[in-house]
């Protein structure tokens, strides 16, 4: 079990003001291609951390299937589902 420092201070805040999207930012500069291509993988890899997404889950088979079709005058609707993740099923009509 863990021991608890009660001694241990807690990290100092050093913000300095609360940022909005009026406050003015500081992009990089970015002088070349392979600058930019590295730059663009950060951005990627904080999307994705910042969406639950990292690190990526385990792909697995999708299991699409079509469990129905409506024919109507001109056009059909067929009722489709697969699964998104493991377990988890998205159904729709196409």
């Amino acid at each position: 079990m863990a021991q608890w420092n009660i001694q241990a201070q807690p990290i100092a805040d050093v913000r300095t003001e609360i940022q909005t999207v009026n406050t003015p930012r500081a992009f990089p500069s970015i002088k070349s291609r392979a600058q930019w291509q590295q730059r663009a993988k950060e951005i990627r890899e904080q999307i994705l951390v910042s969406c639950g997404l990292w690190p990526l889950p385990e792909k697995t088979p999708l299991n699409a299937r079509i469990s129905g079709k409506i024919i109507r005058d001109g056009y059909s609707i067929e009722q489709v589902y697969f699964e998104s993740y493991q377990g988890e099923v998205v159904r729709g009509n196409l």
